[in-house]
């Protein structure tokens, strides 16, 4: 899901104003940067319309439907040259990543804080323990300080996560709760990706697509069996 919020404010720098161009020239909508505050939103663009149901928010929305993410790569090298995502964000390394894309669930109140973080621990737990990095990248609105006192390695970028990791060629899976970032990574650069929404409890309508595994357990024998079979 990604947002075209109307919202009055300055105007913020050359990249906002090219951002804005590519956008409105690829959406037909005009565009105005407000992360995170989907109220001001009078268009939305999704990938799967079908997904809205009766959603009383989206109701009033305009609806504009991605194409596939198989073809959106000719707009690469101008999404490049907006963003800057040339250089490599993750520090090569043999072993490999697994990226956990961070979620707002406590803050918003649709998890419990506690319980969501012992769930991202008890995956980055196993991750470890096979010699992997465990890397989260945090959600735009979610407080990053959750995070510090489980001492995971943090990426913090304003850069869309789906293109902070095109040309990233050590990232072995992606994790997430039902984060549609994680989805998009999965599918544009063909890496596993694994979801945890059902196991937490977290009742959520989510496309089933190739490459992705929704996790029926947390615990330690599962993940571990997950996570050493590809």
């Amino acid at each position: 899901l990604y947002r075209t919020p109307r919202i009055h404010k300055p105007f913020r720098g050359i990249l906002l104003f090219l951002k804005k161009i590519l956008i409105s020239t690829l959406t037909f909508s005009s565009y105005k940067d407000h992360v995170g505050h989907s109220d001001y939103s009078d268009t939305v663009l999704l990938r799967y319309p079908s997904l809205a149901g009766n959603n009383k928010f989206l109701s009033s929305k305009k609806i504009i439907k991605l194409p596939p993410l198989k073809n959106l790569s000719c707009i690469l090298p101008i999404l490049n040259s907006v963003y800057g995502f040339d250089r490599l964000l993750l520090p090569e390394s043999k072993a490999g990543y697994v990226v956990f894309f961070g979620q707002p669930l406590g803050e918003l109140g649709v998890m419990d804080s506690q319980a969501e973080l012992e769930s991202v621990s008890a995956v980055a737990n196993v991750v470890q323990s096979l010699g992997l990095n465990f890397l989260v990248k945090s959600h735009p609105v979610e407080n990053k300080g959750k995070y510090s006192s489980l001492g995971f390695e943090l990426l913090e970028s304003d850069t869309p996560a789906e293109l902070i990791f095109s040309n990233a060629s050590n990232v072995k899976y992606v994790v997430s709760f039902y984060s549609t970032a994680a989805l998009n990574v999965s599918e544009m650069l063909g890496i596993p990706a694994y979801f945890m929404f059902d196991c937490c409890g977290l009742n959520v309508d989510f496309p089933s697509l190739d490459g992705m595994t929704v996790l029926g357990s947390l615990d330690d024998e599962t993940l571990r069996s997950e996570f050493s079979s590809n």
